[in-house]
């Protein structure tokens, strides 16, 4: 089962990725995003600090924590460093959080994702502008003067909070086309929050980095309603994912009790 483990770690610990530059961002947008990981315990919340990179005709979307942990490990490894398997290093190198980026063509109206599960994936679809209801309603968030809209999307209802004083029409995550940056959304239910908690304008623009693939690998081209099935696959049975995806030979000696106790808790924020 040690051997098991350590195959399991090594390729959680190789993230470096190949990048592709694709456009240059003028403002830099950091949001403190919190999910409560199982629709039925509202005390299981998971955290992280989301960056949202808004350039000339795109935007890009990505894990703060994880970006700057993978710049760490690749350093170390360089160095001849890095985690073992007595030391993983979770604190140091921020292995817990989203290997989620997406970005936004504009011009074309298309969406691109890509994401780790074992393996990456990438998928495509087509840029969808919520329907957006904008309301009367006004607030004051992190010192800017926001104003209310609601929008259904994938399943969920929105509550939105945008700034016109912040000119672009862009959001966290998915969100987009309201006239203004979103400063604050969250479902109806709670269970999914980004507050925007830090703005730059950059006075010199600054290159977009798209990754191109994962632990020497192209990503894998999917769909979004494919990846959400091998996601919930991966949540529901994991050390069984990992089995019929790994490119190493890889068995274990768990019961099926024991592959049950290793279920992790899965509430995706898109339920259609």
């Amino acid at each position: 089962m040690k051997t098991y483990s350590f195959i399991l770690i090594t390729i959680i610990f190789s993230i470096t990725a190949k990048c592709q530059l694709f456009d240059s961002c003028y403002l830099r947008c950091k949001y403190a995003y919190s999910f409560q990981k199982d629709s039925t315990n509202d005390k299981l919340w998971a955290y992280d600090l989301m960056t949202l990179e808004i350039g000339t005709h795109s935007s890009l979307f990505f894990s703060d924590y994880r970006r700057i942990g993978d710049s760490l490990l690749e350093a170390d490894q360089k160095s001849g460093k890095g985690p073992t398997l007595d030391q993983p290093s979770d604190d140091r190198y921020y292995f817990s959080k989203s290997t989620l980026v997406l970005a936004k063509n504009f011009p074309e109206d298309k969406l691109t994702v890509a994401e780790v599960l074992m393996q990456g994936y990438r998928y495509e679809e087509p840029l969808i502008k919520q329907k957006w209801s904008i309301q009367k309603d006004t607030a004051t968030i992190n010192n800017l003067i926001c104003q209310k809209a609601t929008t259904s999307f994938r399943g969920r209802n929105y509550i939105a909070w945008f700034t016109k004083k912040i000119a672009a029409p862009e959001g966290p995550w998915k969100f987009n086309g309201l006239p203004g940056l979103i400063v604050k959304v969250t479902d109806t239910k709670m269970q999914f929050v980004f507050e925007l908690k830090q703005l730059e304008q950059l006075p010199v623009k600054q290159p977009m980095f798209f990754p191109q693939s994962f632990n020497g690998q192209k990503y894998i081209p999917t769909d979004r309603k494919q990846f959400a099935k091998l996601k919930q696959r991966m949540k529901e049975d994991p050390i069984g994912f990992f089995e019929e995806n790994s490119r190493f030979q890889a068995h274990s000696d768990l019961t099926v009790e024991e592959r049950k106790n290793r279920r992790e808790p899965y509430n995706p924020i898109e339920l259609e």
